[in-house]
């Protein structure tokens, strides 16, 4: 939390932080969750793949990203219908592919 994910610069400058401090060779999975809350807020609120405030472009930099290219990503996610990570949410991630 806390780093600016909306778009493909601040994404990057995300994995670079982490890479200096973690190193990507560390970071076995990604978290996937839109936010509910705006950044800054310090508040954990998940919303579905491209309905928060990371949205849609944001989502495309973090999948299409090479320094992430093959990483495994999980969902936590209200779900469309509430009911927890669902096809229309994979289907919204693989819509943003490149």
């Amino acid at each position: 939390g806390g780093y600016d994910i909306r778009n493909a610069d601040g994404w990057t400058q995300a994995l670079e932080r982490f890479d200096r401090l973690i190193g990507l060779d560390n970071l076995d999975l990604i978290h996937l969750n839109d936010s509910k809350t705006e950044l800054g807020s310090n508040r954990d609120r998940h919303e579905n793949i491209g309905d928060g405030h990371i949205g849609a472009e944001g989502f495309r930099a973090i999948i299409n990203h090479p320094l992430v290219a093959g990483k495994v990503g999980i969902l936590e996610v209200p779900g469309i219908d509430g009911k927890g990570p669902d096809k229309a949410n994979l289907d919204r991630l693989f819509q943003l592919t490149s």
